[in-house]
């Protein structure tokens, strides 16, 4: 049985773009779409059935034997997998399945935030490079976290733009809070990346809405001194993350939690001090810096680590083109891009302090590579566009934001 629901989770990958009013009106982002979908679904396809892809990824296998039942070990997303092999049938494939369900709606959501962004013209290359590139791809197509996670942040970031476009409405919120909710679930430390949507993210995008809607989120978020505590009251049990901030030795639990990786060919060789407070701002940007940038080209030796840097790269790249685009978007795009800019690197940092060496950083990388995409889209097709078409693009984005 478990195999026949992983047949039908892959024909509905396929359905749920097909069946995107936006998506369904571009044939060409339709079939890109599909082939990112079908890159996914043969990986996890290989991996279940001909050889381990991902022999040496440890937990994916971890998550697959709690599902099924072989190992009792308390793990959200394994129990996940539990319920839903419960219900649908015990398969790998199925497992992975989902991951690559997961893939498929967030290539709605990244459409639907560049629509949002005036970004269209350039869907069909960020989908090519959102759903090909090896490293997200393989994370993407097994039993890890790592899809569920970028889901979770793409959805709440188009949420903060529909908020702040729209005005607040229960349609946006429960995405809202599913996606962030799923987050949590998924990795209980990103509570606290949850917690900065509601008291940042939040506040930001009302400042957008003038209509009565408006009216619901600013009850809301003067609610939330009152709603916090209680969530993170009831989320602290099990995360280890708020229990640390909740005992006040969060800093002394990210330096330990770094201890206790175990160490790496490719590990940056940095500790975090928790001596004082201007210590571990400072050690943990210098962890952060080398988070985003490692291996320097000293340090390649292998294979992977060319690869590692090649995303080191294309993430500078897409920097970039977040440059490139913010100098010519109007003030509403700026204030938006600049909230996406923000959010990706909040991500970035908060994974930054787990991470100790750059092969773990590729899985690390996955959750944000989505609003890298989207930041840095412009940048893929500028090279396409003579100077007159690219003026001309500009001035008709400029006038669909206005209206």
């Amino acid at each position: 049985m478990g195999h026949f629901s992983a047949l039908l989770v892959v024909i509905l990958s396929f359905l749920l773009v097909y069946l995107w009013p936006r998506i369904q009106r571009d044939p060409s982002l339709l079939l890109a779409c599909w082939l990112t979908i079908a890159a996914h679904s043969a990986a996890a396809f290989i991996n279940a059935f001909i050889t381990p892809l991902t022999a040496g990824w440890g937990d994916l296998y971890v998550f697959h034997e709690i599902g099924i039942g072989h190992m009792n070990k308390w793990q959200p997303y394994g129990y996940f997998l539990r319920w839903m092999y419960g219900i649908f049938g015990a398969s790998f494939w199925f497992g992975e399945q989902l991951s690559v369900l997961c893939f498929s709606i967030s290539l709605i959501v990244l459409v639907e935030i560049q629509a949002r962004l005036g970004m269209e013209k350039h869907a069909l290359k960020s989908v090519l490079l959102y759903g090909l590139l090896p490293g997200p791809l393989a994370h993407c197509s097994v039993t890890m976290r790592e899809s569920y996670q970028a889901l979770g942040f793409l959805t709440s970031m188009w949420v903060l733009i529909c908020i702040r476009q729209d005005g607040i409405s229960l349609r946006v919120m429960i995405p809202m809070l599913v996606a962030l909710g799923t987050m949590v679930f998924m990795h209980q430390s990103l509570a606290v990346y949850a917690l900065a949507i509601f008291t940042c993210g939040l506040p930001w995008a009302l400042g957008g809405a003038q209509r009565l809607g408006g009216l619901a989120a600013v009850l809301l978020v003067l609610g939330l001194p009152l709603m916090l505590p209680a969530m993170s009251s009831m989320l602290k049990d099990d995360s280890a993350t708020l229990r640390a901030a909740d005992e006040g030795r969060l800093l002394e639990y990210v330096a330990s939690y770094r201890d206790n990786v175990n160490n790496a060919r490719s590990d940056y060789g940095l500790e975090i001090e928790t001596d004082s407070v201007a210590g571990f701002v400072v050690t943990s940007g210098m962890v952060a810096v080398m988070y985003f940038l490692a291996p320097l080209p000293w340090q390649i030796s292998s294979t992977l680590d060319y690869y590692a840097f090649f995303e080191v790269v294309l993430r500078l790249f897409l920097l970039a083109g977040f440059v490139y685009s913010y100098k010519r978007a109007n003030k509403e795009q700026r204030s938006c891009m600049t909230m996406l800019f923000v959010f990706t690197m909040l991500l970035e940092f908060m994974w930054a302090m787990g991470t100790t060496n750059w092969g773990t950083a590729l899985r690390h990388h996955v959750p944000a590579f989505g609003g890298f995409v989207i930041l840095g889209g412009a940048l893929l097709d500028s090279f396409s566009l003579d100077p007159e078409q690219s003026r001309l693009e500009q001035r008709r984005l400029r006038r669909r934001m206005a209206t």
